[in-house]
């Protein structure tokens, strides 16, 4: 891919092995005959011979989860590191911020590694296959994933995957199989949904224990994105919402639920202040969006 003869890309991330802790590949360890470490130093001293290439980046470990050992032992190699990478399988979508700041903190005696990139290569909130991969739940988890490392959080996140296998119902993938018909799982379109959400982050307080969120603005469109997660698939709120230090002024307020429904209305804010309260079934994500009307 890398090859200026070939696919001529530059830029590519290329991991050693993939979930090398795992007995399914091979189950290699930090020491003796099967240790990831030499692997990963033949596999350095190939990328290192690489010629008439474009530049790309040389990493790991890629294990099933983040492991302080794993990725001290590789920070510590020697080696030639340009990004670390790990799967992360967590039901709490809490933990995916817990494990960032571990990993900053792990990352303090190599001052030369904090700034390189993370990735999380594989993710979701099970590892096996589950018929949840089909459903609300997998999307409201997804973005509720989304809102914990919007802040800080890893380079890239990969969702675990692309398609389906042959006779799977109950597969990993955003996409059916096409023998099924290529049906696109709520997942699919969790993702084009938060790209609204693009913009210059703003202020938002008062999250809860399964409401969580995250707001922006571009264009001088305000947008505040809300997700009700539940992992036991039963809670249910009316959230308050209150948005402060607007311009006074005539809006269109627009409240739209991936996979509900998309409405507007038009207020006067006088004085700067809107309030409004947003009943969320379990497993919804919505934006409001405020648009100040000439």
């Amino acid at each position: 891919y890398s090859g200026k003869g070939e696919k001529n890309l530059g830029g590519v991330y290329y991991e050693v092995w993939n979930e090398p802790d795992l007995a399914s590949f091979g189950s290699w360890k930090l020491s003796g005959d099967k240790n990831y470490l030499t692997l990963y130093k033949y596999a350095a001293d190939g990328a290192k011979r690489v010629q008439n290439a474009n530049w790309f980046y040389f990493g790991g470990p890629a294990t099933t989860g983040l492991y302080k050992n794993w990725i001290m032992a590789l920070a510590s190699s020697g080696n030639r590191v340009d990004f670390f990478s790990w799967h992360s399988y967590l039901p709490d979508p809490k933990r995916y911020a817990t494990d960032q700041e571990n990993f900053i903190t792990w990352m303090l005696p190599y001052p030369w590694h904090t700034l390189k990139p993370t990735l999380i290569t594989e993710f979701g909130f099970t590892g096996d296959k589950s018929t949840l991969y089909n459903s609300t739940y997998a999307a409201a988890y997804t973005a509720a994933v989304i809102r914990q490392l919007i802040s800080g959080g890893a380079s890239y996140i990969f969702s675990f995957e692309l398609k389906d296998g042959p006779g799977q119902t109950n597969g990993w993938g955003l996409v059916g199989h096409q023998n099924a018909g290529k049906k696109l799982k709520p997942r699919y379109h969790v993702y084009a949904f938060i790209d609204q959400m693009a913009g210059s982050r703003l202020q938002v307080t008062g999250e809860g224990t399964w409401v969580t969120g995250f707001a922006s603005v571009k264009d001088k469109i305000i947008r505040l994105l809300l997700v009700n997660f539940d992992r036991s698939g039963s809670h249910v709120e009316t959230v308050p919402i209150k948005f402060t230090n607007l311009d006074p002024g005539n809006y269109t307020v627009r409240q739209h639920f991936l996979f509900g429904t998309d409405t507007k209305t038009q207020q006067t804010i006088p004085d700067g202040v809107f309030e409004q309260k947003l009943y969320m079934s379990t497993q919804t994500v919505a934006i409001l969006e405020l648009t100040k009307t000439e």
